[in-house]
């Protein structure tokens, strides 16, 4: 279930006004909702954060069933995130409003499609907080027969990245805006380029503390003089 690309269709959906493709949306969450609740799917600590996003924005509806069935399965995953809160040192979830939850849910919407590694006309980056990251995943040789298996090298990485920015942001306490999407995107990335090259000498486990983020930022620039020469 690809809860983002979901997320990713409600927001551009409203913001179009196209209201019978709303209702063909909220019929095919409406069917994942009952067999989640009917137990064919079921959440984990760690994805807990995207199932309650998924039902958490379609309980916002005029669809008194999808509504009472999304609260329900909300219901269900409550223990789970309490487990994500303990094991994330999150602390706020009960605190979080309403008015933040959707703005940040619909800000994530919005991020998710940015391209870290897109350029300008000028040929340079866009966001140029990734320009390190760029030199490193053009340096790294990935061995494969297909002729594209660089690019998805690279599109899984930054997939894979996305993935962890978004559980982490969406239960975020105050509203997130495109630089903390960013710096975390960025920093996500860096720590999965790190663990894909040292993954025997580093715990690959999430949340990292502060003596592994330290760990992981030396690594990272090791990698980087590496290229650099």
């Amino acid at each position: 279930m690809d809860f983002i690309s979901f997320l990713n269709q409600r927001k551009t959906l409203s913001d179009a006004g196209d209201l019978n493709a709303l209702t063909a949306l909220e019929k095919e969450a409406s069917d994942f909702v009952k067999q989640f609740l009917n137990g064919k799917y079921a959440a984990e600590t760690e994805t807990s954060p995207l199932f309650y996003s998924f039902f958490k924005t379609f309980a916002q509806t005029d669809n008194a069933t999808l509504k009472e069935n999304c609260e329900r399965a909300i219901e269900i995953i409550q223990p789970l995130l309490n487990a994500f809160d303990e094991e994330h040192h999150l602390t706020h979830l009960d605190d979080l409003t309403e008015n933040v939850i959707e703005h940040n849910l619909n800000q994530l919407a919005v991020f998710e499609r940015l391209n870290p590694f897109e350029k300008k006309a000028d040929d340079q980056l866009k966001f140029p907080v990734f320009s390190d990251l760029l030199r490193l995943t053009d340096q790294i040789e990935i061995k494969g027969t297909a002729e594209n298996v660089h690019d998805l090298f690279v599109d899984t990485l930054i997939k894979a990245s996305k993935l962890q920015v978004f559980m982490a942001l969406s239960l975020s306490k105050e509203k997130i805006d495109q630089n903390l999407y960013l710096s975390t995107l960025r920093s996500s990335m860096e720590n999965n380029l790190v663990l894909m090259f040292a993954a025997d000498n580093i715990d690959a486990g999430m949340p990292p503390d502060d003596k592994k983020v330290a760990r992981l930022q030396a690594e990272y620039q090791k990698l980087l003089k590496v290229i650099e020469g």
